[in-house]
């Protein structure tokens, strides 16, 4: 784009060939704008893959905690007392 002397009948040749459309022809100001909305829709796509794994992570870690400390939750009072420790124990290893 830079070495080329002259000026560039269709900026849409320099699009990739999976985006390249054969009725494109675009000037230089419509190849920056549809530049810059290909480069925001990737940055979004991006951003909410991410927000939503790790809101997954989230979910699952209580899942876990919960599945971990359910069998602990239905003991009598006598065995939970006895039991404290490990309880407190494995609610602090799955929180970390």
């Amino acid at each position: 784009m830079f070495t080329i002397k002259g000026e560039v009948a269709n900026y849409a040749e320099f699009f990739p060939p999976q985006l390249r459309s054969e009725s494109w022809h675009l000037n230089r100001q419509q190849f920056i704008g549809v530049s810059i909305l290909i480069v925001i829709g990737i940055f979004l796509v991006f951003f909410l893959y991410e927000l939503y794994s790790r809101k997954l992570i989230i979910k699952i870690a209580d899942h876990l905690k919960n599945r971990a400390l359910e069998k602990f939750r239905n003991l009598p009072l006598e065995e939970k007392l006895k039991r404290k420790g490990e309880t407190n124990h494995l609610a602090t290893d799955e929180s970390e």
